[in-house]
């Protein structure tokens, strides 16, 4: 199974100047945890991601006020797929990075979508046993949240 057949397509993105709590507002009122980051509303290069980790850490823990920009925060190393990889590679990037949810860029880098765990589970396009060990793979840094998995 391709990427393109089970991830979302339907996306919130934001510029790299919007503050962090209106980056905060959309994730709140979209019900997301990761906002792509994208160089303008027309190209869809992506730049980077905002998590609601990153505001919580970044802005809220390190004292900055809520109206710096989200370029000052934003993951700009991020893990991407393309919409005809296959979803195993996805799962295995995954593992790798430690993340639960993947943009999908186009071969111009454009964003196109974003793969999450969810989107694999909803879609019936993981294993349980895989599920399980991608899983225990993101939180092998977080002992204490791996624990409550087991």
């Amino acid at each position: 199974m391709q990427i393109a057949e089970v991830m979302t397509q339907e996306l919130v993105s934001c510029l790299p100047n919007c503050s962090a709590q209106a980056a905060a507002e959309m994730m709140r009122r979209h019900n997301i945890g990761i906002l792509p980051v994208v160089f303008n509303r027309f190209s869809r290069k992506l730049l980077g991601v905002v998590t609601d980790r990153d505001l919580c850490l970044a802005v809220i823990g390190a004292g900055h006020p809520p109206q710096v920009e989200v370029q000052e925060c934003m993951t700009t190393e991020v893990a991407t797929c393309a919409p005809q990889d296959e979803v195993q590679a996805a799962v295995r990037l995954m593992q790798e990075r430690q993340v639960r949810r993947l943009p999908v860029v186009d071969s111009d880098g454009r964003l196109v979508g974003i793969v999450s765990l969810a989107d694999l589970v909803r879609h019936g396009a993981i294993d349980p046993k895989d599920l399980y060990l991608t899983l225990r793979k993101i939180f092998a840094l977080r002992p204490h949240v791996a624990a409550r998995i087991a």
